[in-house]
């Protein structure tokens, strides 16, 4: 993303730099919205937890790789697959 602009420079998602935490600016806040909002769905209200959920698949993918030397390609993450991807490592 152009900083100047706010255009989209790559043309497609592979060479997209994900954000990460040295990203985000210090001052980060979250600012209220109107109370209700209808056109929002439903219920008329909108969701302050997403921002937090975007990297936590990510954040723990890297944690694995860290503590095993294989990382996961899918999730979810549990023993099996952690058993498995240290099988696959291990005959490969």
């Amino acid at each position: 993303m152009d900083r100047q602009t706010g255009k989209m420079c790559n043309a497609n998602l592979h060479d997209y730099k994900v954000p990460g935490a040295l990203d985000v600016p210090i001052d980060y806040r979250v600012v209220p919205v109107d109370l209700k909002d209808n056109e929002c769905n439903n219920v008329g209200c909108k969701g302050l937890g997403e921002p937090g959920h975007v990297p936590t698949a990510a954040a723990i993918a890297n944690a694995i790789y860290d503590a095993i030397g294989v990382r996961p390609l899918n999730g979810p993450v549990d023993n099996r697959a952690i058993l498995e991807l240290l099988s696959k490592e291990k005959r490969g």
